[in-house]
């Protein structure tokens, strides 16, 4: 359904391809090559720093609005911010963006589609997979360290608010910000300052349970468990800086 939508709600649309990049978009919409470009690069640069194997060819369908992507794919209902908003198809290396800031550059879905290998080798916890996308791709078109600032406001309002809460009940996102995602970005990037790619990959193979995650997050930051919910604050607070 979603297929047979897309190809005839996108007949008219043009074409551009960088690299392995196949940028799609309305006749009407302006297209940013230099936004693209780096879209492009950043594919490569992520599956290098990662030693993964990137998709040969990713479909790229943007707008510059949510809407109107998702009335390409036949979607007419579904909520979201009214300046970004994104989909990935990883079966099939396409991703959906409707961004009025970053259309041709809005990486978190790529993350999605680059890190394919290593999520399924290393089945994560649904929060961890956000915050790995989150960290390397950023969010509702912002960068990740766009991000914290916002994070940093929110934790120092709940100051109560751990880890396990959010991954039991994660709060409603409010605009660019979504605390699911955007806190677990830090606690990935924390994991590999300290640990590398070996903490992250042991971060994943946790599972979904929260104890045995917050667990291997702890060992990974050498911190007892107990005292990780502290150490993800501060590294809020440093990134914010």
């Amino acid at each position: 359904m979603l297929a047979n939508a897309l190809q005839l709600q996108t007949r008219t649309w043009r074409h551009e391809r960088i690299a392995r990049v196949t940028f799609v978009f309305p006749s009407g919409v302006s297209f940013n090559r230099a936004r693209a470009a780096g879209a492009a690069a950043f594919v490569d640069s992520l599956a290098h720093a990662w030693s993964l194997t990137p998709p040969d060819s990713i479909g790229y369908y943007f707008t510059d609005n949510p809407k109107d992507t998702q009335r390409a794919l036949g979607l007419d209902y579904i909520p979201a911010p009214d300046t970004a908003w994104g989909l990935s198809d990883t079966q099939h290396d396409i991703v959906f963006i409707g961004s009025s800031r970053s259309g041709e550059d809005y990486r978190h879905e790529l993350a999605h589609l680059v890190l394919v290998p290593f999520v399924r080798a290393h089945p994560p916890a649904r929060l961890v997979n956000e915050g790995l996308a989150t960290w390397t791709g950023g969010s509702a078109g912002l960068r990740f360290r766009e991000l914290i600032p916002a994070l940093r406001r929110y934790l120092e309002a709940h100051p109560d608010l751990t880890l396990e809460q959010i991954m039991a009940d994660s709060p409603r996102r409010e605009g660019s910000l979504d605390v699911g995602y955007d806190g677990f970005a830090v606690l990935c990037e924390l994991v590999y300052a300290k640990s590398g790619l070996a903490g992250i990959t042991a971060l994943a193979d946790a599972g979904r349970d929260p104890t045995a995650v917050l667990a291997a997050a702890a060992h990974a930051v050498g911190v007892p468990v107990e005292e990780l919910d502290q150490a993800w604050r501060a590294r809020v607070r440093e990134l914010a800086k």
